[in-house]
């Protein structure tokens, strides 16, 4: 989301797809009011600083991928998913043998491995 054109989140507000909170805290993006124009612009200062900033913080908080996968793998062979998604495996599973080779190869889980799909309108 740090990438995102500044303008163009610019315009996104303009137009009511974003607020202006959301383009500060999600985009990193501060805008300031134009009164001449009657429009929003983008501050490009307070914006590179925002979005450092936020890019500090996340690098504060990140782990590496290997790190991840492994602790991630675990809470997938425990089945430690929400419901809806569980049964969005599942079925995929069902459906798809090959989906459910590349999934359990992914992870790491036993052949037979598998979410249950049960669920959904009678």
């Amino acid at each position: 989301m740090l990438e995102r054109d500044p303008a163009k989140v610019a315009y996104d507000v303009e137009n009511g797809f974003v607020t202006a909170a959301a383009a500060e805290c999600v985009f990193g993006v501060v805008l300031a009011e134009n009164e001449k124009a009657d429009r929003l612009e983008v501050d490009a200062k307070a914006t590179a600083k925002r979005r450092e900033k936020m890019r500090a913080k996340r690098r504060k908080r990140a782990v590496p991928v290997s790190e991840w996968i492994a602790k991630e793998g675990k809470r997938v062979q425990a089945g430690k998913l929400a419901p809806e998604v569980k049964l969005m495996y599942g079925a995929a599973m069902k459906l798809s043998p090959r989906f459910a080779a590349e999934y359990r190869a992914f992870w790491s889980l036993d052949d037979d491995f598998s979410f249950e799909a049960k669920g959904g309108r009678k």
